[in-house]
């Protein structure tokens, strides 16, 4: 069962700051596969790739389910942030 705020506004600072988060991070994994995309073979490893667009899926989804008030969230939080530790090491 889901409970879903009635508005932004009513979502904990600390909920927001990690839905904001995960949304930066989504924005900055497709901008730095992009980026890889455009220099020279050398920076466009298929595990790389693979990892920035794992990252940048899991913390959209993850956001999501803050967003619409998911009890499920916690799941997708871990999950996220390992995959985001694995992406910052690589």
């Amino acid at each position: 069962m889901t409970h879903a705020p009635a508005t932004y506004e009513q979502v904990s600072r600390s909920l927001q700051e990690c839905i904001e988060e995960c949304s930066m991070c989504h924005h900055v994994c497709l901008l730095t596969s992009a980026y890889c995309l455009s220099l020279d073979v050398s920076h466009v490893e298929p595990e790389h790739q693979t990892l920035l667009a794992d990252c940048a899926d899991v913390c959209q989804t993850t956001a999501n389910l803050m967003l619409r008030g998911s009890e499920l969230h916690g799941f997708t939080c871990a999950a996220c942030a390992a995959i985001c530790r694995a992406c910052e090491n690589s």
